[in-house]
């Protein structure tokens, strides 16, 4: 039956086919072996499910030529959703009154169909996969010891716009306010308007950080324990010796790493050298793949991952520890296993050469980012100085190479965006009690200059070869999103001359950000031009990365961390070893390709709701408090507003009178005999602040 039904998608989608008449079809593509009635039942199950379809006059057509199209909803607050239509760029508008009954994150057919206006929207009709089977909520739970009794739990993701229905004797050990977790038992198409469920799990006052925590690991599918297989086969692993043999001998080399004080997971050091003509620079990164090979179960779990997923206070780790803590980071002594990238650069920090090679290091000194900027500050006078005092030549010679990287990469336009990231310091309980933008000094940026180096090396290294590669992609911008960029920054008075030359450079967007950063704009700017961009993705096909203005780019630096960078790890191994079979590592560049993008979106919403709920949390104890604070985009109902502390919340459309009325073109709010647009300073009142919903509500105090 399967045979039958690929062959018949197949012929039915190909671009030449003309569409037959049942008989004829099954006469031409089908032999006397495959029975008529086979056929027959397995084009109506293709039917059923809108896969193909059969036209007025009996002919079999594709599901597309019948109006049909497949994909993955997403739904929208306010009941209506998309449709993220396979195969298609634009996404397909369901209105809300042809959702039915489907959840967000499911999989379903819809029709195409155009409106009036010639606008063209979607009508659900089959759902063919559910998203969600588990989902996290806040217990409602009336009248249990009455005759009565009722239950319901209230999705904490907003776009689950359904209740469901509990009975009060599925609810466990659930109390009336508890956060817990529903499996849902019976879909909204099932049985009438609410989806049901039963409680599996509860875990304590919705309101505290603990729940919501909990909340947003579950809701984002992240785990956070690993089996007894993979932390045996780790454990394992991590406990082998470790020796010279095969491998370049680097410890009597001058290798350090700088990280951040309280990191555990030391991926990456470097080394540097004055030649004749320039410079070598070794960036040596922990030898993961050594550990964690193709098809064992430490693997399986880390392409599962993706990614480790960095929190306030605590970090999800890609691999066990016995591997990202222990035998694969390269703590300061320790002998290490490496794989080296020895770059020969000139006087003008171009690249001449590089060799890859599986190393042995030592690193001379664990060297912190605080502790190395001092030392830039302050040279031999420096407290640090007697710590690195072995490294110190090396250090200096590392900030001159540094100096040329970052003039090289400014002149050839790449992208300087800033970002407010925010450091959240927390008491002894756990709560926030202080919130500042995160520094990145000149040690912090030698790093990531020294790495942008190697992650290209590796990348022309691989494309030279035409070996199979994972690399980092960056499309430009989207015409419209651009324009509307564009627009919002000549707003606020931004020069955006260079936008309108024909063909699109990032030096353009750069020249852009400077004039804003000039005029005193560059956070708001920065942040609206971030958005613009199209989202950096992982790809086994060559693409530039528009925003670093590079032609060939991979991450080669993080494996403890990033799954990708494993996996060019592991194809760096084969070629080294001999054992390189390009069409099984094409394959499999493919998969870690596709799968390291859809965790690192996973990870990256994880650690964004985690960010929130600490802020959220902090401006809790600020409720009634009068703050200034920047706007940051414009919207039709309200303003959103950032406070110097890195807090975001709105002040809604009612707030400003009932003559508001909002210019979507320029993206301005007129009120009071006023405009506000993005980059408005205002004086704000603290009103709410709600930790499920992880929503700060403001309003104006300015009289």
């Amino acid at each position: 039956m399967e045979t039958i039904k690929t062959i018949i998608l197949s012929v039915a989608n190909e671009r030449e086919y003309l569409p037959l008449k049942k008989e004829d079809f099954y006469k031409t593509y089908f032999t006397p072996e495959t029975e008529y009635s086979a056929f027959n039942a397995a084009l109506h199950e293709l039917q059923a499910d809108f896969a193909v379809a059969v036209s007025k006059k009996g002919k079999i057509i594709s599901a597309r030529e019948a109006g049909y199209v497949t994909g993955r909803f997403s739904q929208a607050k306010n009941g209506y959703g998309f449709l993220r239509v396979e195969g298609s760029e634009e996404d397909l508008f369901i209105p809300e009154r042809y959702v039915g009954g489907i959840m967000n994150g499911d999989t379903a057919v819809a029709t195409y169909e155009c409106g009036r206006d010639r606008r063209a929207y979607g009508r659900i009709v089959k759902i063919l996969h559910r998203g969600t089977e588990r989902l996290m909520g806040t217990l409602v739970l009336r009248g249990r010891d009455s005759r009565h009794p009722s239950a319901y739990v209230i999705p904490d993701d907003p776009k689950m716009t359904f209740n469901v229905l509990v009975s009060p004797k599925n609810v466990g050990e659930g109390k009336n306010g508890d956060k817990v977790e529903v499996q849902i038992i019976a879909y909204p198409f099932e049985h009438g308007d609410f989806p049901r469920g039963k409680v599996v799990a509860c875990y304590g006052d919705t309101f505290s950080k603990e729940a919501n925590y909990v909340s947003i690991l579950r809701t984002n599918g992240i785990p956070t324990e690993f089996s007894p297989a993979v932390t045996e086969t780790a454990d394992r692993a991590a406990a082998e010796p470790i020796t010279p043999d095969g491998r370049l001998d680097l410890r009597d080399q001058v290798i350090l790493t700088i990280d951040g004080a309280d990191a555990k997971d030391l991926d990456d050091a470097v080394s540097l050298v004055r030649t004749e003509d320039g410079y070598r620079l070794g960036v040596h990164i922990a030898d993961v793949s050594h550990y964690v090979t193709a098809g064992d179960p430490v693997d399986a779990e880390a392409m599962a991952r993706g990614c480790s997923v960095y929190f306030v206070d605590q970090v999800v780790p890609m691999l066990p520890k016995s591997l990202s803590n222990g035998a694969c980071s390269l703590n300061g002594g320790q002998d290490r296993y490496a794989l080296s990238a020895l770059m020969e650069l000139d006087e003008e920090g171009n690249l001449r050469s590089v060799d890859l090679a599986k190393t042995l290091i030592r690193s001379t000194v664990r060297g912190v980012y605080d502790q190395v900027n001092d030392l830039f500050e302050r040279g031999e006078t420096s407290e640090f100085y007697e710590k690195y005092r072995a490294a110190y030549p090396t250090l200096t010679l590392m900030r001159e190479l540094y100096e040329i990287l970052v003039r090289r990469h400014a002149a050839r336009g790449a992208l300087d965006l800033e970002t407010d990231e925010a450091k959240i310091l927390l008491d002894e309980t756990g709560f926030p009690v202080a919130i500042q933008p995160r520094e990145r000094g000149e040690a912090e940026k030698l790093i990531e200059q020294f790495m942008l180096t190697a992650n290209e090396a590796v990348a022309s290294y691989l494309t030279d070869m035409a070996a199979p590669c994972v690399y980092r992609v960056h499309e430009e911008p989207a015409g419209e999103k651009l324009q509307e960029f564009a627009l919002f920054a000549a707003n606020l008075g931004v020069n955006i001359t260079p936008l309108r030359a024909k063909r699109r450079t990032v030096s353009q967007l750069s020249a852009v950000l400077t004039d804003a950063r000039e005029k005193g704009v560059g956070n708001v700017v920065s942040d609206r031009m971030l958005r613009a961009m199209m989202k950096a993705r992982y790809s086994d096909v060559l693409s530039p990365h528009f925003g670093l203005a590079a032609e060939r780019y991979c991450h080669f630096t993080s494996p403890i961390r990033r799954y990708p960078d494993l996996a060019v790890h592991r194809i760096l191994h084969a070629i080294l070893d001999g054992t390189a079979d390009f069409d099984a590592l094409g394959t499999f560049a493919h998969q870690a390709a596709v799968t390291s993008s859809e965790n690192e979106l996973r990870a990256l919403t994880a650690e964004r709701e985690i960010e929130a709920l600490y802020k959220t949390m902090y401006m809790s104890r600020r409720v009634g408090e009068v703050l200034p604070v920047t706007v940051t985009s414009v919207l039709s109902f309200g303003l959103f507003a950032k406070t110097e502390e890195l807090c975001e919340g709105m002040i809604p459309l009612s707030d400003f009178g009932g003559n508001a009325s909002f210019d979507e073109e320029s993206k301005t709010l007129f009120a009071g005999g006023r405009i506000y647009r993005a980059g408005d300073r205002l004086t704000v009142r603290v009103m709410e602040a709600d930790i499920v919903s992880r929503r700060v509500t403001f309003s104006l105090a300015e009289t």
